[in-house]
């Protein structure tokens, strides 16, 4: 017996439905487009897996982005209405969702075979599975989504051709043409990245601070507010608007490790309320940090251990905090290596002690060494969507001042070779295997040596 369920704008207003065919008496007094879902949650995308149907596949554009050549596809109107209706959103929100799977998917997951997979990691499992659920009840995650992919967008594809603007679920689009200059299109597309920016991070906080201040919250919260603060992370780090700088020396400034220590505070308290729940995949780290191998050993790293071995030890823990950081690097280090994934590597800031946060707060200098080579790893990897403007950059430039007011110039080679790394067309995303082979200084000689031939 299939159990009548309320329709669709009923239930998104949580009042009665007289569950009226073909419509209900409220949609029909309201002038709404009636629709009867499933009792069950709609899936938030098409099946991947599923080859689409004949008049799918008319109804889909593909729009190449012409700077990285990767293709997007945008759900035209007689698909988009029924889809944007079910989930109570616009046309460009809807495709904002369908960038953020495919964006995921590419960086994060094989496309063969994704739902059976046994390959997949807990940790990929979740982000496919129950993030899209979370996204349906939890307007920060949806906000933080549409923030990150919004900037995904305005950096990869051609506004030319880029459709932007929508009334609503039955609106009308309005794209871009040759009277519409460039400089006014990315104008427009900034401003509705920054408009999700807004939203995103003032629910993101309020989460962060129900949460730390010991506000009675649900699992669902718990598991929101945690991939929230990543996608947040995620958006900040990449960002080329100068919202927030990786530090700020200022005192009682905002800055990105400042919020990252906030977040970590509330995952804190969030994390032991996901244990033996649907949400267990967000441990796969804490194992997959534990395997490994301390036989290799990475000249960074060593270079960093060094200098914190000519450092006097404290009775306070700072000491203990920079070893214990140090360790944690040299962990995501060979985890990449294994893995050729760069991603550990970036979320790294992370897997900071706290009192490494105070101490980059307190301007303590080997602390803003570390961060400035993990600022330096991030950019060889690709992490900024802009060359000109990025956190990373900025702040190799502020401890590159630093260095220079404290030393006359750079204290060690390694410290400038790596600076120099950074200004070339270097990448390490590629050269992810041979990580223990990493030497900046021969890096740098061999760029020099391939000019000159």
């Amino acid at each position: 017996m299939v159990r009548k369920v309320r329709c669709l704008s009923c239930r998104k207003l949580k009042i009665g439905c007289d569950k009226g065919r073909p419509k209900c008496e409220y949609c029909v007094a309201t002038g709404r487009e009636c629709v009867y879902g499933s009792s069950k949650s709609p899936s938030l995308l098409p099946p991947i897996s599923q080859e689409p149907s004949t008049h799918m596949v008319e109804e889909i554009t593909t729009i190449r982005s012409p700077t990285s050549g990767t293709s997007y596809r945008l759900y035209n109107d007689s698909s988009l209405n029924s889809m944007c209706t079910q989930l109570g959103i616009n046309k460009f929100e809807f495709h904002l969702l369908c960038q953020f799977h495919a964006c995921f998917l590419e960086t994060s997951l094989s496309f063969h075979q994704i739902a059976d997979n046994p390959n997949l990691s807990p940790l990929d499992k979740l982000w496919l599975t129950e993030v899209p659920r979370l996204w349906q009840g939890s307007a920060q995650l949806r906000q933080n989504v549409y923030a990150m992919t919004s900037l995904h967008l305005e950096a990869r594809v051609s506004l030319q051709q880029m459709v932007i603007e929508d009334l609503g679920p039955h609106g009308v689009f309005d794209t871009f043409g040759t009277s519409t200059s460039v400089h006014d299109a990315t104008r427009r597309m900034s401003d509705i990245t920054l408009a999700y920016f807004g939203e995103a991070v003032h629910a993101t906080r309020k989460s962060i601070d129900e949460l730390v201040h010991g506000k009675e919250f649900t699992v669902e919260t718990a598991a929101a507010t945690v991939f929230s603060s990543i996608i947040l992370f995620t958006f900040l780090s990449l960002q080329p608007h100068c919202l927030i700088p990786l530090v700020d020396p200022r005192p009682h400034a905002s800055d990105l490790i400042k919020l990252v220590s906030s977040m970590k505070a509330a995952m804190a308290c969030a994390l032991p309320v996901m244990f033996h729940t649907r949400y267990h995949g967000v441990f796969y780290l804490a194992e997959f940090l534990r395997d490994h191998d301390a036989s290799t050993t990475f000249p960074v790293v060593e270079h960093l251990r060094d200098d914190l071995h000519r450092r006097p030890r404290d009775d306070d823990g700072y000491w203990g905090a920079l070893e214990g950081s140090l360790n944690m690097l040299d962990r995501c280090f060979a985890r990449a290596m294994k893995t050729d994934d760069y991603v550990l590597l970036f979320r790294y800031v992370f897997l900071m002690d706290f009192k490494v946060y105070d101490l980059i707060e307190a301007g303590d200098y080997l602390s803003h060494k570390i961060l400035y080579y993990y600022s330096i790893i991030s950019l060889l990897c690709g992490m900024s969507f802009s060359n000109q403007h990025s956190v990373f950059r900025d702040f190799a430039e502020m401890f590159r001042e630093k260095s220079f007011e404290r030393f006359g110039g750079w204290e060690h080679d390694m410290d400038r070779d790596m600076y120099l790394l950074a200004a070339s067309d270097f990448s390490l995303k590629e050269r992810l295997s041979g990580l223990a082979e990493f030497v900046p200084g021969a890096m740098v000689r061999e760029g020099s040596a391939t000019q000159t031939h």
